[in-house]
């Protein structure tokens, strides 16, 4: 299927926002009810207005028909602190982007520190001073087990014809995003 294309078994489309100091790589999915997955786009983004165009501007053509599809939900990765040129870090940044964003689509994300049982854990950042209580609408983040997310994805790339949740690209996937798929190696320690 060409890029920008959503398979018609698509029920909704998903995207995984990357932070770097200067802008964000992302990648669209289209997702079926058997979690069968279609890479729709990839990419690179200069801005906030870039990603906010994207995630709620952006529409996608149907496959097939004359309807198209918007953003379901989207993670951005908050960061690992990196900092910027007036003693302000990315994260900081992001934080006060996604309170203003999120608009209950996308959320933020973080990788978590050690393995979880839960694949993805929500942990509540905006609390009232007093009580401690979350204040509502406030910021959550999720921390996900990415050892068990990248098992599932390589697991998903194993799938044969005719079983469900398999992952596919798009005909105009390039080696720069195979490179970064292949970038991910498995390594045991004494743990």
């Amino acid at each position: 299927i060409p890029p920008g294309i959503v398979p018609k078994e698509a029920i909704a489309l998903t995207v995984g926002i990357d932070m770097q100091k200067h802008g964000f790589w992302f990648v669209v999915r289209a997702w079926a009810e058997d979690l069968t997955s279609w890479l729709i786009q990839y990419g690179y983004l200069a801005t906030f207005a870039d990603v906010e165009a994207l995630l709620f501007d952006t529409r996608y053509q149907v496959r097939d028909s004359q309807d198209t599809m918007g953003i379901w939900r989207a993670a951005i990765d908050t960061g690992g602190g990196i900092e910027m040129d007036d003693d302000w870090t990315r994260t900081e940044e992001v934080y006060q982007w996604l309170r203003k964003n999120g608009r209950g689509v996308v959320f933020g994300i973080k990788g978590a520190s050690k393995p979880d049982v839960k694949r993805v854990r929500i942990r509540i950042i905006d609390k009232m001073t007093r009580g401690n209580r979350p204040i509502p609408g406030g910021l959550e983040l999720r921390f996900l087990n990415t050892a068990q997310f990248k098992e599932t994805i390589h697991w998903r790339l194993s799938r044969k014809e005719g079983e469900n949740q398999r992952f596919f690209l798009h005909s105009e996937t390039g080696m720069d995003y195979a490179r970064q798929i292949l970038a991910e190696e498995k390594r045991r320690d004494r743990r």
